[in-house]
């Protein structure tokens, strides 16, 4: 879990005195040491249990819905739920089947077959009726069915999903989410949510993707209110993952093998700890009680870490396939303004933003694609990527583009409209 610095332009109340907002603060690389494993000569030592952290709701709120805020969530649904691909960026893009025994994208058809071997926690067969519920549990959800046009049944273990459009990005979202959905406890949702699909979407010729109408808005806020009620015991979810819960407590969770699982596991249990506080999970790091963690630490402190356990912790970097990013109310006054959000842009420092809230990240892309920079060259046009505007940081231009549209500057040196608006001045 990588704790996320969000520069929420409604919270933060965008604004002041733009030109004193320079510094001359530098982002840091990390160190890269104490980085090797040797796991070609280490057994796993059976006697032990793995401890990891977890960030689930303690009892008597945490429940084994997996779309419930406090149900199993994003920190523990990789034990429990396994995908039909898994996906690997390095050295190049691919997705290797899991619980596909085969995959193929041709032009704007996925056909999908799956594994005969393949089964839930209980013992009973994944189907492909379960993976069909499964993807319409996820409308509202996520982009899948932006651009899927239909689903449909080629053999008892052969599905083909047509989309609207062709793209190899389309493998990114069909594949996007694990198997939580056995349809012997989510059919009676996954009904109503194709009704959704099928009688209340429209097509954005624009954009060439679907959207919901507001009745498909209404409906759809319906159906989540009442699926969201479902809170079954999270020992008798049916898992298609490596792990079930066998039992939690206020502070932890204690997962052991899914005894159908189709791959052999080197860990007989896992212990799932929640991190609690910053205090408190700070404690528990220098205390020794998780064998792998992803919490994250401030700065300091992961030096204080790193030079306690130098010669038995061991660091592993890996891709973060996100960018720090920030978010406008652009219903709002002033940020319906296009000027407005442009100077936002170029006011922000966004070294000085990595080096405080986390060090060590690449810079977001300035010309604000919605691509992280690694990914630009691979899927970005070059010459339309050329076209767009660079919001790299400067204090003249966020000026200038405030200016444009009648704004001033007053006594304090904050800019603000003119004439008065009933909204408060912009900030910094």
């Amino acid at each position: 879990m990588v704790r996320k610095f969000v520069y929420t332009a409604g919270l933060i109340c965008i604004s002041v005195n733009i030109t004193a907002c320079a510094t001359n603060a530098v982002a840091v690389s990390p160190q890269l040491y104490n980085t090797k494993f040797k796991l070609e000569t280490q057994n796993v030592n059976s006697q032990k249990v793995l401890t990891t952290l977890i960030d689930t709701q303690p009892p008597p709120a945490f429940n084994g819905n997996p779309y419930d805020i406090a149900g199993l969530n994003w920190s523990i649904q990789p034990l429990m739920f396994d995908y039909l691909c898994d996906y690997s960026p390095f050295p190049e893009k691919s997705f290797r089947e899991s619980l596909l025994e085969s995959y193929k994208l041709e032009e704007n058809i996925l056909t999908m077959k799956l594994r005969k071997d393949i089964k839930w926690s209980d013992g009973s067969p994944i189907t492909i009726e379960d993976v069909i519920t499964n993807y319409y549990m996820q409308v509202g959800r996520g982009d899948f069915w932006s651009y899927a046009d239909a689903i449909n049944i080629l053999d008892n273990n052969t599905i083909q999903i047509k989309y609207i459009t062709e793209s190899p990005l389309l493998l990114n979202i069909s594949f996007a989410y694990p198997i939580t959905s056995p349809v012997e406890q989510y059919k009676d949702f996954a009904i109503q949510y194709k009704e959704i699909i099928d009688q209340h979407r429209a097509l954005n010729s624009a954009t060439n993707t679907y959207y919901l109408t507001k009745e498909g808005n209404e409906i759809l806020a319906n159906v989540n209110k009442e699926m969201l009620s479902y809170k079954p015991n999270p020992t008798e979810v049916l898992c298609s993952g490596p792990y079930i819960i066998k039992s939690t407590t206020t502070s932890e969770i204690t997962f052991i093998k899914n005894p159908h699982y189709y791959m052999q596991l080197p860990f007989e249990a896992i212990r799932g700890l929640r991190g609690g506080s910053s205090e408190a999970f700070a404690t528990s790091i220098l205390e020794e009680q998780y064998s792998l963690e992803n919490g994250g630490l401030s700065p300091d402190m992961s030096i204080k870490i790193e030079n306690l356990y130098r010669d038995t912790l061991r660091k592993v970097y890996v891709p973060e396939l996100s960018q720090i990013g920030y978010t406008f109310n652009y219903n709002n006054y002033p940020l319906n303004i296009p000027e407005v959000r442009k100077a936002l842009c170029h006011a922000t420092n966004r070294e000085v933003l990595l080096y405080v809230a986390e060090r060590g990240s690449f810079l977001s892309d300035t010309k604000n694609s919605g691509l992280i920079p690694s990914m630009v060259k691979m899927y970005a046009d070059e010459e339309f990527y050329h076209t767009l505007t660079d919001y790299n940081y400067d204090l003249e231009q966020a000026q200038n583009l405030l200016y444009s549209i009648g704004w001033s500057k007053n006594e304090h040196c904050s800019l603000k409209p003119s004439p008065p608006h009933h909204s408060s001045p912009v900030r910094c």
